[in-house]
């Protein structure tokens, strides 16, 4: 999972639960592209 910084500090600047969707999808896209 590739995050930048602006990535990392944006995601400190939302709600828990749209923290967890984000982690999701990035999860999702990580095993499509194996």
């Amino acid at each position: 999972m590739a995050m930048s910084s602006v990535d990392s500090l944006r995601i400190f600047e939302v709600p828990p639960i749209r923290i967890k969707e984000i982690l999701q999808e990035d999860n999702f896209v990580d095993n499509s592209l194996m």
